[in-house]
């Protein structure tokens, strides 16, 4: 070789080598002074989008970032690599080369520039768009895109180049107020960007360059030069994956034919739990995902919502115009549908107050858990006699809803029936701070002390709302645990209040009440008008469900339980107008069972199992007298079975049921004295109802003959009648002690500790166990041929007025008012 040439290759060789080093020298410099002159601080203070969906993953809400513009951040792996790969492709084909601009293509920009003096078009790499839209820059001037390129280098200098990748896919423009792929694949495609199909990708890739005129909400209209651009970058993609030319002409026939509709995409789809989810999980910041998933149905929630909204159009008649619906999986405590209001965008309704979680009285749906803590208690059992009729509690004179009285009821009916007298009686004897402890450890907000509710609690005296309404509601599926509902698939995306684990019933009176409830035949719209009953009243998906209508008429509920669910139901108006079509049972239960009705249909109900089999339980089937719910006498001809828990439940003679040997000739009984052989042709056994005498005293007032006791026969002068009320008591069983006409008196200072008073009554031999009741309370019993301490029985007694009740074993009964005062 010529030396002259050689000696020019080597100079060429050394001058690149010098040239390259200095390029590499320069770089260095160029990065690490743009690295400490780059602040990537206003990345950090960008917020983002949340994105909220339902179980399935479908949008049930997309929010706005703080500066009111629809930034989802979704990580790198939450894209598609074929629209990465098609991304590159159109936008910088040597990014992954680069040290953050293309010399080349900036150069030819430049060249345009001054040649056109029209703007500085394309040569932008993606880390320069990038910087562009992180810091708002002007890139039509060249101070613009000299700025823009010194920002580009100070990412590349700070950032990898997936984390460059990934910043564009979060920040690029499409459209409004569109930014990144993750907002824009939601908002065009209902979908998340990991879903998005191949002829998808390729369509929201080309948008960045125009988002204006390219917005896929923009009536869809592909332009000439659009549509070169797409096919440019079809076939570009292709021959990069090597897609056969067939293959390759249908997806650029499908990427023509994309359709996208922003407007569906934006919709509140769970408005109130949404914005009760905005108020509790932080805005997402840069790498933080905003993709928050809920337990949500959306099906559901759609269904249900129409549900409402027909049935608000039916009752507009009676101006009704508002309702709420709370539906929730027993077993597992998430919530499926969550609908606060019948329209959350209608000012004229308050429709953006949250009905879930708004403070009501809840009527008459508290009754349950009063029954439960009276079984637990061993006060009831579901068929024990309760007594619906006048009663007063100082200056309490509680009325039911008819304003009218029944009489006898037992358990199960006058929990069905809402009759409020029986629920009252059995709150008092359970005690109000039984009640009000519970529902403080259920979770239930109460804002005063017990003291300002007392009794009226069993009637909704007290304020609750249909979130601790359906979660108490909940502990059915709990074995009677009340535990806390909960609607995110990942709770610890916000910060939730703690965990609520508290036991309110026992398993066995849990399911008990849970019986109770289904003993109801449906109430729907069939039956409210009065049409003849078919087989759609009849409880068949064995619904356990309660009505409530708050005082004043402000609010009509009904929560029940049917299949695997529980179901809230509320109907009212937030700007507390009164409104006599309020009532629970007319208008909240129809519509309650039209939401059943959905469930069944949607086949959302399974097959309900227990957590704990009815075996495992302390359970018992016992045989019980069908009127008064007690151990059957020989004067109870009828008997049903109920479920009994041992040790628990009351044990006790039917106190109602007498058996008396009666002359067939004269109608008159055989007096208790006569020791004779019984003869059949003289006498014959007939049963006689022994009612409390403030029953009797009731019964006869309004016109309710129940047979008493006829007299007894001539010649039985040791039987003096004694009369109390409208019922005869007879000596032949006398209470003793304590006696009448005297004013019991106890110290004040022995109220802290226990004093008896001795119990003890005469009575005939055949007469067997005595049973003691104070105001009709079964307080124990008492053998008159017992031992001597089994003879009398001691009652801690402490002032006021009671009445002392004694029962045998032959149905006689004998009372006693008495009254103890405090004295100091």
């Amino acid at each position: 070789m010529d030396q002259s040439l050689l000696k020019l290759a080597r100079g060429l060789r050394s001058g690149l080598f010098y040239l390259t080093a200095a390029y590499a020298i320069g770089l260095f410099l160029v990065q690490q002074i743009a690295y400490h002159s780059t602040d990537l601080g206003v990345i950090r203070q960008m917020t983002f989008s949340k994105a909220y969906t339902d179980e399935r993953g479908d949008l049930l809400r997309l929010t706005t970032s703080k500066d009111g513009r629809f930034r989802l951040w979704t990580g790198l792996d939450g894209f598609p690599n074929h629209l990465k790969t098609q991304l590159i492709l159109k936008e910088d084909r040597w990014f992954y080369f680069h040290p953050g601009i293309n010399y080349l293509s900036v150069a030819r920009s430049a060249w345009q520039y001054f040649r056109s003096q029209s703007g500085a078009g394309g040569g932008s790499t993606l880390s320069m768009q990038l910087a562009r839209m992180i810091w708002r820059l002007d890139t039509k001037t060249p101070a613009g895109k000299l700025k823009q390129i010194w920002l580009a280098i100070g990412l590349e200098s700070h950032l990898s180049k997936n984390e460059i990748l990934e910043g564009y896919l979060n920040l690029a423009p499409f459209g409004a107020s569109i930014e990144g792929v993750g907002a824009a694949s939601w908002i065009y495609f209902n979908k998340e960007s990991i879903d998005l199909t191949e002829a998808e990708a390729l369509r929201l890739v080309l948008v960045p360059q125009n988002p204006v005129h390219r917005d896929l909400s923009n009536a869809n209209v592909l332009t000439s030069t659009h549509l070169k651009s797409l096919l440019l970058l079809t076939r570009s993609y292709c021959s990069e994956q090597h897609i056969p030319k067939l293959q390759c002409d249908q997806l650029w026939e499908q990427a023509q034919s994309i359709q996208g509709a922003a407007s569906q995409s934006l919709l509140h789809q769970a408005s109130h739990l949404t914005e009760r989810l905005e108020a509790m999980i932080p805005s997402p910041t840069v790498y933080s995902s905003g993709t928050v998933k809920t337990t949500l149905n959306l099906s559901l929630q759609r269904t249900l919502r129409e549900v409402l909204t027909q049935e608000l159009s039916v009752l507009a008649k009676n101006k009704i115009n508002n309702g709420a619906i709370l539906v929730v999986h027993g077993p597992t405590m998430t919530v499926k549908s969550y609908i606060g209001s019948a329209n959350f965008f209608d000012t004229s309704i308050q429709g953006q107050v949250d009905g879930i979680r708004a403070k009501r009285s809840p009527g008459s749906t508290l009754k349950p858990f009063i029954f439960g803590l009276a079984l637990d208690a061993g006060i009831i059992n579901s068929q024990s006699v309760l007594f619906d009729v006048p009663n007063s509690y100082g200056v309490y004179d509680p009325e039911n809803y008819d304003r009218d009285f029944v009489g006898p009821i037992s358990a199960t009916e006058a929990l069905t029936r809402s009759r409020n007298i029986p629920a009252i009686a059995l709150l008092k004897e359970v005690g109000v701070n039984q009640l009000y402890d519970r529902l403080l450890n259920a979770g239930v907000s109460l804002k005063r002390d017990v003291s300002a509710y007392g009794l009226p609690m069993a009637v909704g005296g007290v304020e609750m709302s249909m979130w601790e309404l359906v979660q108490l509601y909940s502990m059915f599926f709990q074995e009677g645990k009340v535990k806390r509902l909960h609607f995110l698939q990942s709770p610890n995306q916000a910060n939730f209040p703690d965990k609520i684990d508290s036991q309110f019933l026992s398993p066995e009176s849990n399911l008990i009440v849970k019986k109770m409830l289904q003993t109801q035949n449906r109430v729907d719209d069939i039956v409210m008008r009065g049409s003849q009953t078919t087989d759609q009243s009849m409880n068949k998906d064995k619904a356990a469900w309660k009505t409530g209508t708050s005082f004043g008429f402000h609010d009509a509920w009904t929560v029940g339980t049917v299949g695997e669910y529980v179901i809230g139901v509320w109907l009212g108006d937030f700007k507390g107008i009164p409104n006599n079509s309020l009532v629970g049972r007319e208008v909240a239960a129809p519509l309650w069972f039209k939401v059943s009705d959905v469930l069944s249909s949607l086949k959302s109900i399974p097959s309900v199992k227990l957590s704990k089999k009815t075996k495992d339980l302390n359970l018992v089937r016992l045989k019980v007298c069908a009127l008064s719910g007690d151990l059957p006498g020989p004067g109870c001809n009828q008997t049903v079975l109920v479920d009994s828990i041992p040790g628990v439940s009351p044990y006790r003679p039917c106190p109602i049921h007498g058996r008396y040997e009666v002359n067939i000739h004269t109608g008159k009984l055989k007096c208790p004295l006569d020791v004779s052989s019984l003869d059949p042709s003289q006498y014959r056994a007939e049963s006689f109802e022994m009612w409390p005498s403030h029953v009797y005293q009731y019964l006869a007032k309004v016109g309710i003959k129940i047979g008493t006791l006829p007299p007894f026969e001539s010649g039985c002068a040791q039987t003096s009648v004694v009369e109390s009320g409208s019922k005869p008591e007879f000596v032949d069983l006398e209470i003793t002690s304590p006696q009448a006409y005297l004013i019991y008196k106890r110290p004040i200072e022995s109220l802290r500790t226990s004093d008896a008073l001795p119990l003890d009554a005469k009575s005939l031999p055949d007469s067997g166990t005595l049973n003691w009741f104070i105001d009709d309370v079964f307080i124990g019993s008492s053998n008159p041929s017992g031992s001597h301490s089994e003879k009398t029985l001691m009652w801690d007694y402490k002032p006021g007025v009671f009445d002392v009740r004694v029962v045998d074993e032959k149905g006689r009964v004998a009372t006693r008012r008495v009254e103890v005062s405090a004295v100091l």
